[in-house]
């Protein structure tokens, strides 16, 4: 695969070294202080890179708790949610949640507090096409073999991204081994939050997405 931009201040990837791009680079105070939640129930892809993010998050100071479910349904509560200031939800190939908890995690994003919702290709979007329909009215479907590497571009077309605050200074996205569809919001209507800070750094700077049972991941933020 073809990789631009490489040289000095460029990694292998050709995208930039350093922390300059993540959100919040260069202005740290913004994200002090967070409290970040990730939550998931266990799968057959198995867990994620819990030490990498654990690493990821010390170096820039923001507290990351890890919670992993019972496996048949999902034990998050209020008062733990509202100890957090975002959500890191991890989707699995069955439905967990309840109606009160999409309520609950709605309400939690409402109020001004971040989600990013994990998502893989067919059946691992159960629990998150219901957070992603109550949040924004989108939602996941398929199953498409990918491997590929994308670049930006002004317009959502072939091999290109939009360039957006997620991907400021990313020049090569790849995007994943298998992938599913992430269909655009139908709600137009939908209120939409005023997030109080950026919802999350990015997550693995300039770097694919680690390779895990043959699954890449993808999010929705909120």
């Amino acid at each position: 695969m073809m990789l631009g931009r490489k040289g000095e201040g460029y990694d292998e990837f050709g995208n930039p070294e350093g922390r300059a791009f993540d959100l919040g680079g260069g202005d740290e105070d913004r994200i002090r202080g967070e409290r970040i939640l990730l939550y998931q129930v266990p799968n057959v892809t198995g867990p994620v890179a819990e030490a990498q993010l654990r690493q990821m998050m010390a170096e820039r100071e923001l507290r990351l708790d890890f919670r992993y479910g019972p496996g048949n349904h999902c034990d998050l509560t209020p008062s733990e949610l509202w100890s957090y200031t975002q959500l890191w939800f991890v989707s699995s190939e069955q439905v967990t949640l309840s109606s009160q908890q999409v309520q609950l995690i709605a309400d939690f994003v409402q109020r001004g507090n971040g989600l990013a919702i994990w998502a893989d290709n067919e059946p691992y979007f159960a629990d998150a096409n219901l957070l992603a329909q109550a949040l924004i009215g989108s939602h996941f479907s398929g199953d498409k073999l990918a491997e590929r590497v994308l670049v930006p571009g002004e317009t959502l077309t072939r091999g290109r991204f939009v360039e957006h605050p997620l991907t400021q200074g990313v020049n090569n996205l790849y995007e994943g081994i298998t992938i599913c569809t992430i269909h655009p919001g139908a709600r137009s209507d939908h209120p939409r939050p005023e997030p109080r800070r950026p919802v999350v750094p990015r997550l693995l700077p300039g770097r694919p997405a680690p390779r895990r049972a043959g699954h890449g991941i993808h999010q929705t933020l909120c």
